[in-house]
């Protein structure tokens, strides 16, 4: 059984996760600059951002398998240390 300090914990961790997410895509993605004037507008913005973040990591993730499969014996970092480079991975 979880205790609750213990189930504090976890939760907070998630929302810290979560607000990296979204403050990567507030400046990487201009999430902060959506000023549509509709609700439905501004919700299918906010979808397309979200969209386009996860197609940002599917192709890192393909980039990262393309170069070890072409190149084996490359020198480089592990494909996880290049994967957290250039953006937290997404959870949302």
């Amino acid at each position: 059984v979880e205790s609750y300090f213990e189930h504090a914990e976890r939760m907070i961790s998630e929302v810290v996760d979560h607000e990296g997410v979204l403050g990567w895509a507030k400046r990487a993605f201009s999430l902060s600059r959506v000023m549509a004037k509709r609700a439905n507008t501004a919700q299918t913005a906010i979808a397309l951002v979200f969209l386009v973040m996860n197609l940002h990591t599917l192709l890192r993730h393909l980039f990262c398998l393309l170069s070890i499969l072409l190149f084996p014996s490359a020198q480089r970092p592990p494909c996880s240390v290049i994967a957290l480079m250039s953006g937290p991975e997404l959870a949302i």
